[in-house]
């Protein structure tokens, strides 16, 4: 990370975050807030115009779900336009039977994710053709843009026990059941899940295309 990002922030998360999936986002912001009180203030005060996360390793029920929790739970974020870059499967796991096992089709993983964060642009790519870093970057209505690079991704926490996923379930379905599943997630109490915030004070509003 600090290689890739220059002087930003560097933080270790470490278990600050652990508890239950459904307060996940609650707890990240807020300890964002701890961390860096002028960048996440800013989104608040000034308004966020949009959220485009990046993970090439986004590839389990549970790290859809986190990411979900952290779209929707982002400050000054009601209105603001969403992006999701994901990577296509090297290998998707045969027979995956719980919510820490990959998705066996990418086309799925794709669709469960758009039913998550409803109304997301929601796009699969080749990992060559996406930036190696696993970031959030989030444009503010006056133009600056926040970046929150994520070591490990929504990887970097655990599902906490065993919890099994129909996979054969039609996406919707899926989608429903990852949203009110009830488990909880922990981080590494040694390593932690290292994150770095940059802000890119001159950039300027841009419109992104569809698909």
């Amino acid at each position: 990370i600090e290689l890739g990002v220059g002087n930003a922030h560097l933080l270790s998360v470490g278990t600050d975050m652990d508890g239950p999936v459904s307060g996940f986002g609650r707890r990240f912001w807020s300890w964002l807030s701890g961390k860096a009180p002028l960048e996440i203030a800013a989104m608040q005060s000034v308004g966020v115009h949009r959220l485009s996360y990046s993970d090439r390793y986004l590839l389990s029920p549970y790290t859809l779900r986190l990411l979900s929790e952290v779209l929707k739970s982002a400050p000054g974020a009601g209105d603001a336009r969403k992006e999701i870059t994901l990577a296509f499967a090297d290998r998707p796991r045969e027979e995956p039977r719980f919510l820490h096992d990959t998705f066996p089709a990418d086309t799925a993983r794709r669709e469960v994710m758009c039913q998550l964060v409803l109304g997301a642009d929601v796009r699969l790519l080749t990992k060559a053709k996406m930036a190696h870093n696993r970031s959030l970057a989030i444009t503010l209505k006056d133009g600056r843009q926040l970046t929150i690079h994520l070591d490990q991704g929504f990887g970097g926490w655990r599902v906490d026990g065993v919890h099994r996923h129909d996979f054969s379930a039609s996406e919707a379905a899926q989608a429903r059941a990852i949203s009110v599943a009830v488990f909880g997630v922990s981080g590494d109490r040694m390593a932690g899940a290292p994150i770095a915030i940059s802000v890119n004070r001159r950039a300027k509003l841009t419109h992104f295309g569809g698909l």
